[in-house]
């Protein structure tokens, strides 16, 4: 019965909050019309929004990196365990975020993505790349972070897969620098996160978003630690691929599997 009431009253909590949410984001997209300065707006509003989320769901962000390594515009780049990443990621600081056209074309989450700002890239087509490239790189020229996810899928944390090399030549074209960001959910109800028990925070596969929503709310705390390492400059590493694979080699170096014990 606790559970029960833990999960009802969490819905409910985030159900006010999207209404919020979708209500502020909506005014925005009316009244400002000058895309990037709505972007901005958007990404400050989602980040605050997403703290929120993050208390009422009872997770707690420590972050392991130099004070202030998060507020240079920049190209984030991290691994990719579900949709909680983007509500951490958001609430450390103000960015806009790259998702597929398939999440666009999702019930109910392509919505969201649409008001919160979301930049768009079609991963099945590539003959959209150059623009979708163009896009990133106006938003960090603006003086707008950029997160993308470049192993391109979430995964259920049995490792970090190889990033994917094309997006990062938005850095390169725009001058901005890249940093690695790694993520991993070290504890849920104060026990270590493991193979057992990661599928409450996990979001992969063909999981039905809804029903993992409901057995996350079963939870009553998370622990996540999100370790900022070395930022890459794409003025020196002129080169997509490398650094693509010097960004995967330092987040799977700063990536901890989860235990197959609990």
């Amino acid at each position: 019965m606790q559970i029960l009431i833990r999960q009802t009253r969490k819905m409910m909590a985030f159900a006010g909050l999207i209404l919020i949410f979708v209500t502020v984001s909506s005014l925005a997209q009316l009244f400002i019309r000058n895309l990037q300065k709505r972007r901005k707006l958007l990404s400050r509003w989602v980040s605050f929004c997403s703290s929120q989320a993050l208390k009422v769901f009872g997770v707690k962000i420590e972050f392991d990196g130099r004070e202030g390594q998060l507020r240079t515009p920049q190209l984030m780049v991290s691994n990719h365990l579900g949709y909680l990443d983007v509500l951490v990621m958001a609430t450390l600081a103000p960015c806009a975020f790259v998702t597929s056209v398939e999440i666009k074309n999702t019930p109910f989450l392509g919505w969201l993505t649409e008001l919160a700002g979301c930049l768009y890239v079609e991963r099945r087509n590539r003959s959209n790349l150059g623009l979708e490239i163009s896009d990133i790189k106006a938003e960090l020229e603006n003086g707008l972070s950029v997160c993308i996810f470049p192993e391109a899928t979430s995964t259920n944390g049995e490792s970090v897969i190889r990033f994917r090399k094309p997006l990062y030549q938005a850095a390169i074209d725009s001058g901005r620098p890249v940093l690695p960001l790694c993520i991993n959910y070290t504890h849920i109800d104060r026990r270590p996160t493991s193979i057992a028990n990661r599928d409450f925070v996990c979001w992969y596969g063909d999981m039905e978003f809804l029903g993992h929503l409901w057995a996350f709310f079963s939870k009553e705390v998370i622990h996540v630690t999100v370790s900022a390492q070395e930022t890459l400059c794409s003025k020196e590493i002129n080169c997509p691929a490398s650094l693509a694979e010097q960004s995967h080699l330092r987040v799977l170096t700063a990536f901890r599997p989860f235990s197959p014990v609990i």
